[in-house]
């Protein structure tokens, strides 16, 4: 599933199985943070993309 959104950047967590996306960021350095902090404080096994939409 795919999320249509007006913002270029964008984060894809994948979370054992399940993926989500966020609503979308103006930058890529907002999209970087989101990735930092879901990375830092992930207490299990989880994958993060920042892509270009």
């Amino acid at each position: 599933m795919t999320l249509t959104s007006s913002y270029a950047w964008n984060v894809r967590f994948d979370l054992g199985g399940v993926t989500f996306e966020g609503p979308g960021m103006e930058t890529k350095r907002e999209a970087e943070s989101i990735k930092n902090i879901v990375e830092a404080d992930a207490n299990a096994d989880v994958d993060v993309e920042v892509f270009k939409q």
